[in-house]
């Protein structure tokens, strides 16, 4: 994408060889490139740009059944499931809510 974003070369061309289409043109003089043509942009290849570093997720915080947490708005609550990144708890005033897991913190 960001060969394609900073290519002065025709958008179409671009295209059609990343897909493994043969174009017959150069040009097809209808793109943003072909009709304003970049003033002193370098060809970009998608092969010359490095591979794109993978970033891991942050550590969701271990939060168990049965474990005391935090949530900002309620205060302090029991776990009572935990599924993907939702959470259930139970509340002192007999109320069950669940919530992203992000938005809960242990006690």
């Amino acid at each position: 994408m960001v060969a394609y974003a900073q290519s002065g070369l025709c958008r179409w061309k671009l295209l059609l060889d990343y897909f493994g289409d043969t174009a017959d043109f150069a040009r097809c003089c209808t793109c943003d490139n072909c009709l304003s043509p970049p003033a002193l942009a370098a060809p970009i290849t998608l092969d010359e740009l490095p591979p794109a570093p993978a970033q891991a997720p942050p550590p969701a915080p271990q939060i168990a059944v049965g474990s005391r947490v935090r949530v900002p708005r309620y205060q302090i609550g029991t776990v009572l499931s935990v599924a993907g990144d939702q959470v259930t708890i139970a509340f002192p005033e007999n109320t069950t809510r669940t919530f992203m897991a992000e938005f809960v913190a242990p006690a």
